[in-house]
């Protein structure tokens, strides 16, 4: 027992010693000499350490040490603590261990959000391996980029059975600077023997910058000794669209070469045809073979060197076919020939970029475009400094169509990010001259013709994010036919202005063929929160606007036509100088349903039929009046007549409004072949034209004893049409006067039943119809069309057809079955009629027919 206390004596006294003399100032002082020359002979670094002291046998605690000459400036600690049990170590046992640093600090402004601790713990497993929780980050400087969250690392060490190194390591969570992943797996093996092995590293998701990458994984293998390793890296992803990435290769200490490429997404894809090798050289100067890319098959050659801090490389696209069938934005195909080169050259703080592109016999597929119509594009640019420079061309037969030129003050981000400078100001014009009607139609969907020789120049200074906008285009020879008004102008002569957000148009004249003259000046605000405001001054001088098959109007006066990006509105005073109506028949509307089948219609898409059309995106709206100053001539197939009145125009495009009354002068209604003065007539106004417009026309004639008059009332779009005479008769005796130039007793059977189908047919439709017989003289542009029959035994049946040369002169031909005559018959006075007849034998009749009522 005795012994036994002295032992345990003996130990703490040793013990004690130990603390005593291993906390000695001299003893910490030479132990630290003892590590910083240790630190700086394994890492090559000098470190400085203030103070060693000792928590024997748990701890070493190392005081204010310092990294002064890092590449991120001074790094200082306050304190690193080593944590171990000194007796197990010195047994052979030991587990494990923890090195903890604290108050970590840095001048540095990327490392200025060190964490304030940084934890290592190793817990040993036996002899061959260890795991643990490698690095663990204790801070709440949640900013600092760097951090592994929840790690787990196994390491195998080889031993008398295996020669193998092997690690696998499993990461939930990993943070490096502006770089996520998540659910990282690594695993590797090295066989010390054969000197060969490999690593991969897999994770599920990785975010940076703006692009998601999903299943990555990135190999290498090394074999034989050799010192190339062979990698392959792939990965699914998504930016803006999403995307395969798939690379392979090798590398070395000084070579890197990658073998295959390809990079796709739904839009577009880049792939390398030839390998591409990166050789170090002295001075990490690397240089680049040659490097053959495919992009959305345009091949892109890369070639030249760079270096730790200088760059020369050259990106070449050869001369090459291409088509822009494949881009959405282009409605039509662009053909032709495209070549260019690209050159990086300098440091990357200051570095310099030319870029040169062309294009070559390019052709539009387009029906408006001439087919011999062939461009020519060139591009170039320069970054030198601050600056970039750029000048560049479009063309047609060697006419300049579109020309730039100018400069634009840059910041650098990086080497290669670059923004147009917020304070210093650029400079930029462009000019060209244009053949209006050979490019309009393809570019522009108008419906109108257009010529003309436009011309303009633009400049553009000031910052780029405030730009000042000063220039002006003109118009030359100019001419317009509109298809819908019918409207032709020649000798079209304008020019505008551009002052920053503000368009004036400082003059614009034109001429139609009857000498008439149109006028305008204006102003246009490209105010946004305004919603581009705009006022145009018009003024016409006997000019035909309206000219189409059924319409023709004069018109003088001035007016406004102002708006904004929501709509517009014309307001003035016209004078109709001359306006001739011609009123037409419409062909008769399909009264009955016509089944339509769509085939290979998707059962998801509505038909044609069904789809609603869309709302008018910028409506038009009217106020102006027109005054009568000439005639209003209103024309048909049986009407030629002469109004006045005036009329004011309200509502907008889609459903215009009108407002007045026209009264006629004069005129002539032709009925049955029949002329009829006009004596008294109005039109009436009163909203919807087609729904608020009332017609009233009377037509006079003297017809043998009476006078008769056809009347035309009601609503324009189905006036009624009735009868009346004098003296009074009924409205089939009329009729039958009007039809046959006689009364109801005189016409023939024949007359009597066509007789009897017009009234029917004014009963049922209102007029609006006609009879078979009506439609038949109407064919054969004939007014009467009589059948007779025989009265005696020599009489034969006949036919007769004949038109009205003037309005009391009537030429007939009588048909029997054995002979034609010819006959004519002509009111001399209101009772006296003088017929004349002459047959094929020459023999001819002449008759006095005089009339008396009693």
């Amino acid at each position: 027992m005795n012994k036994i206390r002295i032992f345990i004596s003996i130990c703490v006294i040793a013990f004690v010693v130990c603390i005593f003399l291993l906390n000695q100032e001299s003893t910490r002082k030479t132990i630290k000499v003892w590590m910083q020359n240790e630190l700086k002979l394994k890492t090559g670094q000098d470190f400085k350490i203030a103070d060693v002291e000792f928590d024997f046998p748990r701890s070493i605690v190392l005081k204010n040490v310092t990294y002064e000459n890092s590449k991120y400036g001074e790094i200082k600690a306050e304190k690193i603590i080593v944590k171990f049990s000194l007796v197990k170590a010195f047994l052979g046992s030991l587990k494990g261990g923890t090195i903890r640093l604290e108050g970590l600090s840095s001048e540095h402004s990327e490392l200025a959000a060190l964490p304030e601790n940084i934890k290592t713990s190793i817990l040993w497993n036996g002899t061959d391996g260890f795991n643990g929780d490698i690095i663990l980050l204790e801070s709440t400087k949640s900013e600092f980029p760097y951090s592994l969250n929840g790690g787990k690392v196994a390491v195998s060490l080889p031993n008398k059975e295996s020669s193998l190194y092997t690690f696998t390591s499993t990461f939930p969570l990993v943070n490096v600077k502006d770089s996520l992943l998540s659910e990282v797996r690594a695993n590797g093996v090295w066989n010390t023997d054969l000197n060969e092995g490999g690593c991969s590293v897999k994770a599920k998701e990785l975010s940076t910058n703006g692009i998601s990458l999903s299943k990555v994984s990135v190999e290498t293998t090394n074999e034989n000794h050799s010192q190339i390793w062979a990698y392959k890296i792939s990965a699914t992803g998504l930016y803006e669209d999403p995307f395969l990435i798939d690379f392979s290769g090798s590398f070395s200490p000084t070579l890197f070469q990658l073998d295959q490429f390809h990079l796709s997404s739904d839009a577009h894809s880049l792939q390398l045809k030839n390998p591409l090798v990166l050789q170090l050289r002295e001075n990490l100067h690397v240089d680049l073979a040659y490097g053959h890319f495919i992009l959305d098959k345009k091949e892109i050659v890369l070639s030249g060197n760079a270096g730790f801090d200088t760059v020369d490389l050259k990106f070449e696209l050869p001369k090459q076919p291409f088509e822009s069938t494949s881009v959405e934005q282009v409605p039509f195909p662009i053909m032709g020939i495209l070549s260019g080169t690209l050159l990086l050259q300098g440091t990357f703080s200051d570095l310099q970029a030319r870029v040169e592109l062309n294009a070559d016999t390019v052709s539009i597929d387009h029906p408006s475009l001439e087919k011999a119509a062939l461009f020519q594009a060139r591009l170039s640019g320069r970054l030198l400094g601050k600056t970039i420079d750029f000048q560049g061309e479009l063309s047609d037969r060697n006419v300049n169509l579109f020309k730039v030129n100018g400069s634009c003050p840059v910041s650098r981000k990086s080497a290669l990010l670059i923004e147009p400078s917020e304070s210093d100001g650029m400079s930029i014009r462009l000019s060209g001259n244009v053949d209006i009607s050979r490019y309009i139609h393809a570019f522009i969907s108008t419906k109108c013709w257009m010529t003309g020789e436009a011309s303009y120049v633009f400049d553009i200074m000031g910052p780029f994010h405030k730009p000042l906008l000063l220039g002006h285009a003109k118009l030359k020879n100019g001419g317009l036919e509109s298809w819908e008004t019918g409207t032709i102008l020649h000798s079209i002569d304008g020019e505008l202005l551009f002052t920053n957000d503000r368009i004036s148009l400082k003059t614009l004249s034109a001429f139609d063929y009857q000498g008439g003259r149109i006028a305008a000046t204006g102003a246009f605000d490209l105010s946004a929160n305004k919603d581009y405001p705009f006022r145009v001054n018009l003024s016409l001088n006997h000019c035909a606007l309206i000219s189409l098959d059924d319409i023709e109007a004069v018109l003088s006066g001035d007016a406004i036509f102002s708006g904004d990006s929501k709509g517009a509105t014309l307001k003035g005073e016209f004078a109709a100088n001359e306006l001739d109506i011609i009123l037409t028949e419409k062909p008769s509307a399909i009264n009955h349903n016509i089944e339509v089948i769509y085939k290979n219609q998707s059962v998801r898409e509505l038909p044609p039929t069904q789809i609603t059309k869309p709302g008018v995106d910028w409506p038009i709206c009217f106020d102006f009046h027109v005054q009568n100053k000439g005639g209003i001539f209103i024309h048909s197939k049986e009407l030629s007549s002469e109004w006045k009145g005036d009329v004011k125009v309200t509502g907008c495009a889609t459903q215009p409004l009108l407002h007045g009354d026209f009264r006629v002068l004069n005129g002539d209604y032709l009925f049955n072949g029949k002329k009829f003065k006009i004596s008294e007539g109005s039109i009436s106004f009163a909203g919807d034209m087609s729904k608020e417009t009332l017609l009233y026309v009377v037509g006079e004639m003297e017809i043998g004893p009476i006078v008769a008059n056809v009347v035309l009332k009601g609503p324009l779009i189905n006036p009624s049409l009735l009868f009346r005479s004098t003296p009074p008769l009924s409205q089939t005796e009329i009729l039958s006067w009007i039809l046959f130039g006689r009364g109801m007793g005189d016409i023939t059977p024949f007359q009597g039943s066509e007789l009897t189908q017009s009234i029917n047919e004014l009963k049922n439709s209102g007029g609006s119809n006609s009879t078979f017989l009506t439609r038949f003289k109407e064919s054969l542009g004939i007014d009467r069309i009589d059948f007779h029959n025989g009265e005696g035994k020599d009489d034969k049946r006949s036919v007769q057809v004949g038109k009205y040369i003037l309005p009391e002169l009537f030429l007939g031909i009588k048909r029997d079955a054995t002979s034609n005559r010819i006959g004519i018959e002509a009111n001399v006075t209101k009772n006296v009629k003088v017929q004349a007849e002459v047959g094929d034998d020459a023999q001819g009749h002449l008759h006095l027919k005089w009339k008396h009522d009693y």
